[in-house]
């Protein structure tokens, strides 16, 4: 016989409860810390999981581009972070884990790929502005080449 205490999932969460995920949908301002959304993201509740997904898609791809051009270095080593861990969530054991790793990677690859940042105004052609994928992987490339 299972034991029910054991498969009751718990009503607060360590990282968010629902009355945060209430007040995110009303404040569109907040959102997870970028390295909690990867712990949210295996959580058994759906709510909790597209919370954490929309921080993280919100992080990489929506925040404010205003400054973009001092913080591109930054965005491009989170989004390659994000892209591997989002990766490796695929193979864990729990099945709450990967259905919110997958959810979340497809949207990321999505956006990597149809989203360019405008880092040098908004008639630069596609080739003189490569997509975030672009990006990511020329990125990864020349880090791994220093090593």
């Amino acid at each position: 016989m299972i034991n029910k205490k054991l498969t009751k999932i718990p009503e607060k969460s360590p990282i968010l409860d629902k009355n945060k995920v209430a007040a995110s949908k009303k404040h569109a301002s907040q959102f997870l810390p970028f390295m909690d959304t990867f712990y949210a993201l295996s959580s058994n509740d759906n709510e909790e999981r597209s919370f954490a997904a929309n921080s993280l898609i919100h992080h990489i791809f929506l925040s404010d581009n205003s400054d973009l051009g001092n913080r591109i270095d930054a965005i491009l080593e989170d989004g390659i972070y994000a892209l591997t861990r989002l990766l490796n969530g695929l193979c864990s054991g729990r099945a709450s884990a990967r259905q919110g790793y997958a959810s979340c990677l497809s949207t990321f690859i999505k956006l990597a790929y149809h989203i360019s940042p405008k880092t040098s105004g908004s008639n630069a052609s596609s080739e003189a502005n490569p997509c975030w994928m672009e990006r990511f992987l020329d990125h990864a490339k020349k880090s791994s080449e220093e090593l």
